[in-house]
């Protein structure tokens, strides 16, 4: 009767039983291979035949009481394996990462205009890192460390901008590498003037994010040149150079609705390159971003499902592409899938690691705030040229979880959503201490995730 899933490949369509989507507290989906349970606060999973859709409904209907001998027995073997069980908050097991994994913006200089750029409104912030800055950065932590009495120990440290690979950035970028001594050191990069600092990254850790919007049609209609001359071919080059030096690369892919005949020529490119079966290469779509993670338009979000729909249709090779980023609240789903088949699911409080963490984003103003999108709400001191934490807003930070927000008690989805992205909500008006439950109120995409799925 009953088939547990052991596979991460799923190909999903999710539904819900008389429009609601949870029975017993377990995630509904219609799957090819016939109905997937997801328990939310465990993941615990189990998959049935399709004729079993029938009596999920049946039994929810009557309200779990007065059953029929077959529904009681169905109902029974499901409660045998425990499928109905939570797992225990522990909060000793949802504890922070005991690295430091800062974000350093080097500046918001770009040597693109790109059309969807989400940092229109600092662009006009001038002022580029200096070896000064870096040096404060890491007495920034010295004192955030000793306050706290916690290690001072960098695990992955992402550099950034504008576009951090600027002639005028490569001092400083080397000088980071040599001070602040990590385990990984990620840069996000349009790949532009990437060649010219390859070989500056050899014998580090060195791993690069690179953006590159589709075929050369798509890309050039959105990333504009200020001097209007192609970058394209200058990205690629770089591409298969550092793959070829062994740098492990993930290119992201900014997803368009109206390019979808434009991409099979992509997966050509990807191909070229040696995709999906080199081992230090992998691409994801994202979506336009804004304000947050979770920040939800449905119109579109509807829009950006029918097109990855369409294009799975079109072209089998998309089921390699990293999808998490097209939707909100997707990835959370993928990466708790992820954790639960390799043997790593706990439930969490939290929305995410760094409203406890120490892995803050430091501005080339001279400021601090929680994370990259941060708007000033989010700002929790200064590293330049003094070093101030303002632990008041600090503590009001580690405190947002969905133990102490009363909205989250009793939610089915609370152990994904975890209070949603405090950059959204307070984006949309929200206190600090109020969830921002994004998709997770909204059945409409929620009922959708299945088809993004394969």
């Amino acid at each position: 009767m009953l088939l547990m899933v052991t596979s991460f490949r799923l190909t999903l369509h999710v539904g819900g039983i008389d429009n609601y989507m949870m029975f017993k507290n377990n995630f509904v989906m219609e799957c090819k291979q016939g109905i997937l349970l997801t328990n939310l606060a465990s993941f615990r999973m189990v998959r049935l035949t399709s004729d079993k859709l029938d009596i999920l409904k049946s039994i929810a209907d009557k309200n779990y009481t007065q059953l029929s001998p077959q529904e009681t027995d169905f109902f029974n073997i499901l409660e045998s394996m425990r499928q109905f069980e939570d797992m225990p908050y522990d909060p000793e097991k949802d504890a922070s990462d005991p690295l430091i994994n800062p974000t350093i913006v080097l500046s918001y200089d770009c040597n693109l205009q790109c059309t969807y750029c989400y940092q229109n409104d600092i662009k006009k912030i001038t002022g580029h890192m200096t070896e000064k800055h870096i040096d404060n950065i890491d007495l920034f932590y010295d004192v955030l460390c000793s306050h706290y009495q916690r290690e001072k120990k960098y695990g992955s440290i992402t550099i950034t901008g504008g576009e951090p690979c600027l002639p005028q950035n490569r001092s400083v970028i080397k000088y980071i590498l040599d001070k602040l001594k990590s385990e990984k050191v990620n840069i996000l990069t349009n790949g532009v003037n990437l060649l010219d600092f390859v070989d500056d990254f050899n014998g580090y850790n060195v791993e690069l994010h690179i953006s590159l919007d589709g075929t050369k049609e798509t890309h050039e209609r959105h990333r504009k040149t200020k001097a209007s001359q192609s970058t394209y071919e200058k990205t690629v080059n770089a591409i298969k150079v550092a793959l070829d030096r062994g740098f492990n690369i993930t290119i992201s892919s900014l997803f368009f609705i109206d390019a979808i005949e434009e991409y099979p020529a992509f997966f050509d490119l990807l191909e070229s390159l040696g995709w999906p079966n080199r081992e230090n290469l992998s691409v994801k779509f994202q979506r336009e971003a804004y304000h947050g993670a979770d920040e939800i338009n449905s119109e579109y979000n509807h829009k950006i499902i029918d097109a990855f729909v369409n294009l799975k249709s079109m072209d089998k090779r998309s089921e390699y592409i990293g999808i998490g980023g097209l939707v909100p609240g997707l990835s959370r789903f993928i990466y708790e899938f992820k954790r639960y088949m390799n043997g790593n699911f706990i439930p969490n409080a939290y929305r995410c690691g760094i409203l406890r963490e120490a892995s803050y984003v430091f501005s080339p103003t001279g400021h601090v705030f929680l994370c990259y999108s941060s708007p000033e709400s989010c700002k929790i001191g200064s590293y330049y040229p003094d070093v101030c934490i303002d632990e008041n807003q600090i503590f009001r930070l580690s405190e947002r979880n969905t133990l102490k927000m009363a909205k989250c008690t009793g939610c089915f989805y609370k152990t994904i959503c975890r209070g949603g992205c405090v950059v959204s909500a307070l984006e949309s008006g929200f206190d600090i201490s109020e969830p921002f439950c994004g998709v997770f109120s909204d059945e409409s995409i929620l009922n959708r995730f299945g088809e993004m799925l394969f």
